[in-house]
Order: structure tokens, then C-alpha cells, then sequence
């Protein structure tokens, strides 16, 4: 795809998006190529091409190619037998009303007919009215196409067989029967756009709070309104970590119509926090459309802070067989692993090289980190990719982490050459124990409970207190533990006179200081009566 930029040199314009990161568009504006039918690039597409007839003809009309079922119809035109004079068979394109679109080269291969008595034909490529380049007929451009400069203006774009006018003025005759008079194999079209893409940050894991590692997510809401848009990068520092590129796939940039790839893109794209040093970032994301225009996006300051030290400048024998500096390790299980209090997880994956075959006999590095602010990043072990590349960790119980597997490809390198990253989510769980277990209505019972597997805020946790009723469980008492996690609650009994068991637990939920989701504790039961 042919792609000519200009840089514009002037004052840069910011703008608050709807989700309060900043966007600046630069000016940089550029050319972009559409192609439309086989012969340009195969195209299969005739695009925004519209067949334009006066009405005076008898034309028959072909506008899509190619056509299915009729392998020789790989183009778009007309046919007729005969067309009156000083009129026109045309194909026009003609850029959307409000756009700051224009038509600056078109690449065409045709063939024109000659008629066989009458008034002559010519061909003739307009641009806005004006005549840009006119063709004697019979012409055929199909094996090196016509290449025709335009006004840099230009909104409109003519591709058309002209009868024009003898002194008898008769019509242009073909022969008794109709045939192909302007057959269009394939049109490349360069357009000119300077708008700038629109883009903001909706979420993503890097967007989180406190220090982040291995690989994050950015997502992000993007939009052109005219040539569509081509790419996404995520930029820490001015350092691109993360991209997503759109502009090589035909399904996503199908270079077409004025959209040459999609208007509106949602979309998550990873970031590699490894690819730069610890420490605070300047995130910026990166729109580019199909013309070339840029705006950047804000996204304010993030902290990476990865596990791996830093190790000697000799890098030490290769890791596994075969050692790879591209490799690559993806997780055979979800992201997300959810395991019960006090049972252990199991993360399966594989290592391969750049051309997917395994890395076998590869040291790997298992960190975690617990979910609570300002956690550091422990090692917990190493593990053994097998003969088909697959390694299997166990993750020994207990609280909620995130774990990272590394991947070095000599085995004192600083950085890891891949890694692979899920977190493990892990339910609260408590002892509950009232006292005494056998009241009469009137008396008081007092609940001690221990919050189970530790990491308890130094502030203490909230636990509520529940009695079932029924099938539905109702709180009761509200207390909080202390930092040992060991909490107590008391409760009188007023209104109960037959003779009954309660059950009752304690909830504990889901805190961004406490380690755990949502658990509960066992059932206690507590006898009246």
C-alpha cells in the first residue's frame, strides 16, 4: 500500500474525553490507497463505485465483481448496442458531504470500445468537471493501467465512455447486439484525509492502581470518521510496549471504500511492562488511522515493578533446547483460577520458540504476589517445561495472587525473554464458635470467631454476623477482628419461647486490603429452650 505523509507544522489541539484522558491530535496527515476489482491488488470489491447512465440509453449495468458463478465476470461497466449522442456511460466515486476527504491519483485498468458506425467514442478520466485525461478507442489499459494525477481537491472522480457528435449527430453504434463498451477490471485509488482518529482508555489492567508487572491490558475505545482506523500502540515513557495492528489484515482494513479499515474499534491490547526499566511510567496510547494522522491519548502515570533482579553481563548458558530470544508462553488454563480456602491451583501451559515448535528442558521462574496493596513480588519456585514444551505449576493454598511465570533464554539474563501471567482467586473462610451453645429466651450469647490464612490489615477486618431464617440468611450483628484476624460478637434472645436450634456463620466480603473474596465460616448452631 502506497502511503505518502505530510507533516503539518502547527498548534497542537487537546481535547477532554467523555473518560478524562487527554487526547491530542497531532497533524500529520497523509495518502491512503483503496483498491476496488480484481485487477487492483484483487480486490473483490467494487466499493463505493456507482453507475451513472443517461436515461436516453439502453444500457445493461454490471456492478459487482466479480460476479459470483460467472468467472469471466471480474469487472464492473456497461454494454449496450448503440448510446446516443453527446452522452456518457459513467462510473463515478464520489467522497461523502461534510469530509475533508479528496481524490489525488487513481490507477486504472479498463478497456474502451470503438464503435462500429456512427458518431465517435472517446474515454475520459473527470475530476470534478474537468477533463484530467482523455483516451482515443479502441483503448485497453488492462495490462499496465492508466496512471492519472488529480486536482488535490478533487471530490468527485469520473471513469466514462463518451459518444460524442458527428455532423449528422447519430448515435454510436456497436453492432446489432449489445456488448461490453466500458469494462473496468480494477481501480486504485489514492485519497487524502486529515482527520484526526478519536481515542480514550476504558480500562485495562494497567489503568489499575498500585505497581503492575508482566504483561497488562489496555482498553480502548477509538474511532475514525474517515479513513478508518489502523492501528493501536501503548507507549510507557515514549516506548511503544504494546501493539495492535490492524492495517495488515483484510478482514479488519479491507482498503475498499473511504473506510479503508474499521470506523469504530474496541479493543484490548497488551502491554509488556518487562520492556521497560521498574519504576513510574508516562502511559500514552497511540491512534493511528489509514492516512496517517496520530492522536495520542492520556493515560496518566503508571508504576512497574518487576520481580526479576538484575543479574551479571555474562549470560550464561542457554535455557532449554531450543533457547529462543523470541519465545513465547501461553497458559493452557484461564487467567482467572478459582481454588478453595486452603486448596491448591494448578496453572498448565506451554514454551515455544518463534516458530511454535517447544523448549524443552527450560528452567522456568513462579512468582506470586498477594492481592493486597504494596505486596512485593516472592519467588515461590522453578519448574520444568517437558519434551512437548507444556509445564505445570501447583500452586500451594492459600490467599488470593497474582502469578507470574518467567521464561530467560540464557539463565543469567536480567529480564525475562517471556512471560505468561493469571491470578488466583481464593474465597475468606473463618472459625465460628458460640457461647454457650444451649440459652434460654433472655439470655446472651457471645460468637468468637478467627479469620482463617492470615494477611489481616493491621486496622482489623469487618465480618458480619448471620442467622439463617427459613432459606434466607439475615445479618444480625456487626463487628470487626483485630489484626490477629480473632473476632467476638454478642447477641440476647428477646422474642423466642417455643423450643429451636439457630444456625448461624460468620460473612466475610470481598475488602481491597484483605486478600480474599467473598467467604463465610461454618454453620454454628445454638440451642434454645
Amino acid at each position: 500500500m502506497t502511503r505518502r505523509h505530510y507533516l503539518t507544522v502547527g498548534v497542537v489541539v487537546a481535547a477532554v474525553s467523555a473518560g478524562g484522558a487527554v487526547m491530542a491530535p497531532v497533524a500529520v496527515a497523509g495518502d491512503y490507497d483503496i483498491y476496488n476489482c480484481p485487477s487492483a491488488n484483487g480486490s473483490t470489491s467494487a466499493g463505493a463505485w456507482a453507475a451513472v447512465a443517461d436515461p436516453s440509453n439502453s444500457f445493461s449495468n454490471r456492478q459487482v465483481c466479480p460476479t459470483p458463478g460467472d468467472p469471466n465476470a471480474d469487472w464492473i461497466g456497461f454494454s449496450t448496442a448503440s448510446m446516443n449522442p453527446s452522452t456518457a456511460a459513467t462510473e463515478v466515486l464520489t467522497v461523502p458531504a461534510g469530509s475533508s476527504i479528496t481524490v489525488t491519483h487513481v490507477k486504472v485498468w479498463w478497456r474502451l470500445a470503438q464503435q462500429t458506425s456512427g458518431s465517435s467514442t472517446f474515454g475520459e478520466v473527470d475530476s470534478d468537471g474537468a477533463k484530467s485525461a482523455i483516451y482515443f478507442t479502441p483503448h485497453d489499459s488492462t495490462g499496465t493501467p492508466d496512471d492519472v494525477a488529480l486536482s488535490s481537491t478533487t471530490k468527485q472522480l469520473k471513469l466514462q465512455l463518451d459518444c460524442g457528435t458527428n455532423s449528422t449527430a447519430s448515435p454510436c453504434q456497436f453492432g446489432s447486439n449489445p456488448v461490453p463498451i466500458e469494462q473496468i477490471f480494477g481501480v486504485q485509488t489514492t485519497l487524502h484525509s486529515d482527520a484526526a482518529p478519536v481515542g480514550q482508555i476504558t480500562g485495562g489492567t494497567l489503568t489499575y492502581g498500585g505497581p503492575r508487572s508482566g504483561t497488562q491490558t489496555v482498553a480502548v475505545h477509538t474511532t475514525s470518521a474517515e479513513s478508518g482506523v489502523a492501528k493501536l500502540e501503548v507507549l510507557l515513557d515514549g516506548q511503544v510496549v504494546g501493539t495492535d495492528d490492524y492495517s495488515a489484515s483484510p478482514s479488519l482494513c479491507p482498503h475498499a471504500s473511504f473506510a479503508a479499515c474499521r470506523s469504530a474499534v474496541d479493543d484490548t491490547v497488551s502491554a509488556n511492562t518487562a520492556a521497560v526499566p521498574d519504576g513510574p511510567h508516562t502511559m500514552l496510547v497511540r491512534v493511528t488511522d489509514t492516512a496517517g494522522n496520530i492522536t495520542m491519548v492520556s493515560g496518566g502515570q503508571v508504576t512497574t515493578a518487576n520481580p526479576f533482579v538484575a543479574g551479571p553481563v555474562d549470560r550464561g548458558p542457554p535455557n532449554g533446547s531450543p533457547a529462543s530470544d523470541h519465545a513465547t508462553l501461553t497458559l493452557a488454563t484461564r487467567r482467572t483460577l478459582r481454588a478453595g480456602f486452603g486448596k491448591r491451583a494448578l496453572l498448565r501451559g506451554r514454551l515455544a520458540n518463534e516458530a511454535g515448535r517447544p523448549i524443552a528442558g527450560a528452567t522456568l521462574d513462579v512468582y506470586t504476589q498477594v492481592l493486597s496493596p504494596g505486596a512485593p513480588y516472592r519467588l515461590l519456585g522453578h519448574v520444568l517445561s517437558g519434551g512437548d514444551g507444556g509445564y505445570r505449576v501447583v500452586v500451594p493454598a492459600g490467599p488470593s495472587r497474582h502469578l507470574l511465570i518467567g521464561y530467560r533464554s540464557h539463565l543469567n539474563d536480567v529480564k525475562p525473554t517471556a512471560l505468561a501471567e493469571a491470578t488466583e482467586t481464593v474465597p475468606a473462610a473463618a472459625k465460628l464458635t458460640p457461647v454457650p451453645r444451649h440459652v434460654r429466651n433472655g439470655q446472651r450469647v457471645v460468637f468468637r470467631g478467627h479469620l482463617l490464612g492470615g494477611f489481616v490489615p493491621a486496622s482489623g477486618k469487618a465480618v458480619e454476623v448471620q442467622v439463617k431464617i427459613g432459606r434466607t440468611w439475615r445479618d444480625i450483628l456487626s463487628t470487626r477482628s483485630d489484626r490477629h484476624g480473632l473476632f467476638k460478637a454478642g447477641y440476647r434472645f428477646t422474642r423466642t419461647h417455643a423450643r429451636v436450634t439457630y444456625r448461624f456463620r460468620a460473612v466475610i466480603r470481598t475488602d481491597s486490603d484483605y486478600p480474599y473474596t467473598d467467604g463465610r465460616s461454618n454453620i454454628a448452631r445454638v440451642r434454645l429452650n
